[in-house]
């Protein structure tokens, strides 16, 4: 199974390398612009997560089936919350622009 997980890995990481070679190429660097910050905030948001969430699951313990599902439901609710907070305190504007659209109603144009 470890195998299977490297394989995606590096698979999926080459697609993305490939992506953004291609949107550079086509595009120019404009699409990019932001690429770094981005980055950087999701990374950071990756690793707060991950340390919220490794403690929270070292914490709360519990035994049984239905109690391991809760705590694993727990966990990945706060798991996201603090991704999100991160990403939108460190890269807020495209954050809530994707939101933003996200929520907008979506309301077809009249002919």
């Amino acid at each position: 199974m470890p195998a299977l997980g490297l394989g995606t890995t590096i698979g999926l990481t080459a697609a993305g390398i490939a992506l953004l070679v291609l949107v550079r190429r086509e595009r120019g660097s404009a699409p990019l612009a932001g690429l770094w910050r981005a980055s950087g905030a999701g990374l950071a948001g990756c690793v707060s997560a991950a340390a919220v969430g490794s403690v929270l699951a070292v914490v709360v313990r519990v035994s049984g089936f239905f109690p391991n599902v809760a705590v694993s439901l727990l966990v990945s609710g706060v798991v996201t919350g603090v991704f999100l907070l991160v990403v939108v305190t460190l890269d807020g504007g495209d954050a809530r622009a994707a939101i933003t659209r996200l929520r907008s109603p979506r309301i077809p144009a009249r002919q």
